[in-house]
This record gives structure tokens, sequence and C-alpha cells, in this order.
């Protein structure tokens, strides 16, 4: 359990690292993560972050596909 273990390891991180005591949101901390390089260090927590920030927009481009696909037919 890779994810897991990493998971656990960058949450210990975070809580010793002063630098992510002000995080406003899920966006302030990839960038935080980013600046600070942790998103290398922590790559696969980094990719799930991604992940979560661009589920929305995926699921809506899809609804939207098949709206337009079932009621736009001729």
């Amino acid at each position: 359990m890779v994810l897991g273990d990493q998971l656990d390891a960058y949450i210990i991180d975070l809580r010793s690292d002063d630098e992510f005591s002000n995080i406003e949101g899920i966006a302030s901390l990839v960038e935080k993560m980013i600046k600070t390089k942790k998103n290398l260090i922590f790559l696969l927590v980094h990719m799930l972050i991604k992940l979560s920030l661009l589920l929305p927009t995926a699921t809506t481009i899809v609804e939207r596909v098949f709206f337009c696909y079932a009621y736009c037919q001729e």
C-alpha cells in the first residue's frame, strides 16, 4: 500500500512544517507543495490532489456531452 504509506508520511511532514500552517484551500495547498518541492517528494499524494481538482470539471464536461447527445439528436 504505497499511497497509504506516502499519505501518512505526508500528513506528518506537513504538520511539522510551519509554511503549511496558513493554507486556505486545496489550490493553495498545491501551490505551496510546488513552491517547496514537496510535489516531487510526495508524488502520489500530489497526483491525488490534482485529480481531486480535475474531477469536478471532467464530470461536468461528460454530463454536457451526454445531455447534448440525448437531446440534440434530430
